[in-house]
């Protein structure tokens, strides 16, 4: 029986150190097979967004993220190439994980269900989620609820937030919200933006820096909606890449720590002004 045992033990080790062998062998050549290639293949949704990354009066793809790549590009001494496949955020996390793209770099929120299909880097920006409130609906629910603060006003079924359909928002909203009502819609500003205006939603929910690009842009909106940036919720945005490239992983962080990207979103949103309503 113990002799039985220890051939089993040997065989598990043994399989376990092949495994360790063939897994280290992937990781290495993670960075190789980019060299080897000639470019480095980036992962971004097929609809632009300002100012993370968008197309200018050229033709040309500019922006954080864009930079971003294009300094990574550079670091390997490869060219770059753009995979604008993705119809929506997930999409690119799908993309990714099948190795048709070397990384995700598309204005990426970090989620429990996308990390178990992808590896995710360092931030390389934080954001605040935030929220913009109907004026109207918002003091009209707070006088019937007599209700003393959001959590209260959105811990109820007539409170309506409306999300962006496919994106880490859902999963966000019904963590923080878990009582309201929440509307998943196509489109930020055709959709949910437009809502909010007619009041046929309470609230739009997403990251301070598309609040505040929102308000940049359309500033008499002011009149009839509030701005609220929730201080305690962060929203790090981050690279992906597939789920075994834990080398290229720590290449890319140190990538991000060598690099020193100071992202300041008022500044980010000086730069890109003119590219803000694409």
């Amino acid at each position: 029986m113990e002799i039985a045992k220890s051939i089993l033990y040997s065989i598990g080790a043994f399989v376990f150190l092949l495994q360790s062998v063939v897994a280290e062998a992937t990781l290495v050549n993670t960075l190789e097979k980019i060299q080897k290639k000639g470019y480095l293949e980036v992962s971004m949704t097929s609809k632009d967004q300002p100012p993370f990354f968008m197309t200018n009066e050229k033709g040309e793809l500019i922006g954080i993220d864009v930079e971003i790549a294009k300094g990574m590009a550079k670091s390997l001494k490869v060219d770059l190439k753009f995979n604008r496949n993705a119809k929506s955020f997930d999409d690119v996390i799908q993309i990714v994980s099948r190795g048709e793209a070397d990384v995700g770099i598309s204005k990426l929120s970090y989620t429990l269900e996308r990390a178990r299909l992808v590896l995710y880097s360092d931030p390389y920006i934080k954001l605040r989620k935030a929220i913009l409130l109907n004026r109207v609906q918002y003091a009209k629910i707070k006088k019937e609820r007599r209700a003393n603060n959001l959590k209260e006003l959105a811990g109820r079924k007539d409170f309506v937030i409306g999300v962006l359909e496919k994106s880490s928002y859902v999963n966000f909203a019904h963590s923080l919200f878990r009582s309201a009502t929440i509307q998943q819609l196509k489109t930020w500003k055709e959709d949910i933006i437009k809502s909010l205006m007619q009041g046929n939603i309470t609230a739009a929910f997403r990251d301070e820096l598309e609040i505040k690009k929102f308000l940049l842009l359309e500033p008499n909106a002011n009149l009839n909606v509030l701005a609220i940036i929730l201080k305690d919720q962060e929203d790090p945005i981050q690279m992906v890449l597939q789920a075994d490239d834990h080398h290229f992983q720590d290449w890319i962080n140190g990538y991000l720590s060598i690099s020193k990207l100071e992202l300041n979103i008022d500044t980010i949103l000086a730069k890109y002004k003119d590219y803000l309503a694409n």
